[in-house]
């Protein structure tokens, strides 16, 4: 017979203590989640393929073969250790090929071939590829000579062009600019446009915006502009009935007209730029405004945006009782279209991924890696325009997730109370249970706002030359009022079709809401030392300076209070430099290239700047 066995359980050993299971369990550290997540090590290599081909420049076909050749060999031993180095060979000569091919590869045909250098009078045929953005007529000022009216701009996929023996076929694309309305036409519609053609002006001065490059960027190869009225153009077939954008640009001018008939002519340019992503409607003073006290990014449609209307429709859906994997699918359509609807921006497109992903594996009942729906973000933003990831609202929307996430969102964290503390709590009537919360949700948004305004700073600086600590202040209550706004505007123009009626309180409080934050920023940008410019940091010292916020936000405790402490002497360090007075006893005279006017720039001997400007005939 077997012999018996012992099923008791094990003597508990003196020196060891029995397991708390009630004890908290630590975080791990951030980098664990990213080593664990596949998607990740593609999303650096083509990250890596993009900057080489930016900076350096590569052969198409070479960065293509060996993006073939390492994804042919990755299907071939996806079980060997040397897969993962594989794949993320071949996803960086992928994205290299994808971004060269972007800028650089052009049919023969193309307008950008046959532009002058000088504007020409010129006629081209087309189509419209983007909706017209009609924009407003600058405020009068005695200082500008020649007054602008309102402009309308647009995108022009060309078919043809007029030459000495008749038309030819063309292709690419022209920024199109008209000096009046194009009212009535819309993405798909075909037209004909008598304008000054020209190839667009890169940059006149140093560490200018290089306008040339920037409508690279979008394959845009051409200007053509139509002066003193719309009369140039003239539209030969109408298109946008069989235009996705085209709908959806008249679906956007829809809604414009709607804010526009219930909301005061002030109100409804905010309303638009925040609903619709229609920043035309909105004054260059307003708009300058936003920008010069650090809080645009409530009013640009961006993630933030994304995530409060999700939010809402997925409360909305729960109240009604829908269940989690239909609610999912109807809250993909809701951010699907919406990101549509808003333009598509880079940072709106990482929102709607992350939404999408996450709502995809409440369908599939799958489990969720937040650093692989990032890495996934990332690669469709790349895949869309490989140029994106080169632009400041793309850089800026993906680091503040990056470090509200996994920076903040772990820092930020309550600790686990203790069994004193749980008492205490627990002694506390629910008045002060309340205001005990309210206050930590307050702290809780400004040491948010705090965080990412200090990171953001720098590359804020580098892109804009602008410092605004006044942000930190203003951001939190911002914040609140435009997520009313939204959600508020939201319904307003669910109702609208209904009549005014039903329109009007949702219109009440969205024009409160809008007129607050007029007030807090006009306050706000009168405060001296809100907001300063400031010379942009070198290249140098910011790869330096988000290498340690990479490592303050993904290593472990003591590793990340040193890479904490490292950034502030780097800061300091930085601006040590920067304060560094010039060397030499010269005076430098420095002429500014502006178009027809003047503008010289003297540093005297003793470290004094003058500027002389006369201004150009555009002001």
């Amino acid at each position: 017979m077997p012999a018996p066995t012992n099923t008791a359980p094990p003597a508990m050993s003196p020196h060891v203590p029995p397991p708390d299971h009630n004890a908290p369990r630590l975080r791990e550290p951030a980098w664990r989640e990213f080593a664990r997540a596949p998607l990740v090590p593609v999303a650096l290599a083509a990250t890596v393929g993009l900057i080489v081909d930016r900076y350096i420049g590569v052969s198409s076909f070479a960065a293509l073969a060996v993006g073939v050749g390492a994804l042919a060999a990755w299907l071939v031993g996806r079980e060997r250790p040397s897969a993962a180095l594989w794949l993320a060979v071949a996803a960086g000569g992928l994205a290299a090929a994808h971004h060269h091919d972007h800028r650089h590869r052009f049919e023969p045909t193309d307008i950008g071939f046959v532009a002058p250098d000088v504007p020409t009078p010129a006629r081209v045929r087309g189509t419209l590829a983007e909706e017209p953005v009609r924009y407003r007529a600058a405020k009068p000022d005695p200082l500008v000579t020649e007054p602008k009216g309102e402009t309308t701009s647009t995108v022009l996929s060309v078919t043809a062009v007029e030459s000495q023996s008749g038309w030819v076929p063309a292709s690419g694309r022209v920024r199109l600019t008209v000096e009046g309305d194009l009212r009535g036409l819309h993405a798909g519609d075909a037209l004909e446009v008598t304008g000054r053609l020209a190839k667009p002006q890169g940059a006149a001065n140093p560490g200018e915006r290089d306008y040339r490059e920037y409508l690279l960027d979008q394959r845009i190869t051409a200007t053509l502009r139509v002066e003193k009225s719309a009369a140039g153009v003239a539209r030969l077939g109408e298109g946008w009935r069989a235009s996705l954008f085209g709908w959806v640009g008249v679906v956007r001018g829809t809604g414009t007209r709607w804010l526009q008939e219930a909301l005061p002519p002030d109100e409804s340019g905010l309303a638009a730029a925040l609903l619709l992503g229609d920043t035309a409607a909105l004054d260059r003073d307003g708009w300058d405004a936003y920008v010069r006290t650090g809080v645009v990014h409530v009013l640009a449609i961006s993630g933030q945006h994304l995530v409060v209307l999700a939010g809402f429709v997925w409360l909305v859906l729960r109240v009604f009782a829908v269940r989690r994997r239909h609610g999912a699918w109807v809250l993909i359509a809701v951010m699907v279209g919406y990101t549509l609807l808003t333009g598509a921006r880079p940072s709106a497109v990482r929102a709607a991924v992350m939404v999408c992903a996450v709502c995809l594996a409440i369908v599939l009942r799958r489990p969720v890696i937040a650093a692989n729906i990032y890495s996934l973000s990332w690669l469709l933003v790349v895949a869309l325009n490989p140029t994106d990831p080169f632009s400041q609202g793309c850089q800026l929307s993906f680091l503040s997730v990056f470090v509200l996430v996994w920076g903040a969102g772990a820092w930020l964290a309550p600790r686990p109370p203790t069994p004193v503390e749980q008492l205490l709590d627990e002694s506390h009537g629910p008045v002060a249970k309340s205001l005990w919360a309210l206050w930590r949700t307050v702290w809780v948004a400004f040491a948010v706002s705090l965080i990412l305004g200090v990171v953001n700073a720098p590359l804020v600086l580098a892109w804009q030359n602008l410092a605004a600590p006044i942000g930190l202040l203003l951001g939190p209550p911002l914040v609140l009022l435009t997520s009313v706004a939204l959600i508020a505007g939201f319904l307003l123009l669910l109702v609208s079709p209904l009549g005014s009626w039903a329109a009007w309180p949702f219109a009440k409080l969205t024009g409160l809401s809008l007129a607050t934050c007029e007030v807090f920023v006009h306050a706000a940008e009168r405060v001296p030392g809100g907001w300063v410019y400031a010379p942009a940091p070198p290249g140098w010292w910011l790869v330096a300076f988000y290498a340690g916020v990479a490592g303050a936000v993904l290593l472990p405790a003591p590793w990340s209070r040193r890479c904490l402490l490292g950034l502030v002497v780097w800061v300091f360090a930085g601006l040590a430099l920067s304060g560094q007075p010039r060397a030499g006893d010269e005076c430098r005279f420095t002429f500014l290239a502006i178009g027809h006017g003047c503008c010289v720039v003297i540093e005297t001997p003793d470290g004094r700047v003058l500027l002389y400007d006369a201004g150009t005939t555009t002001g």
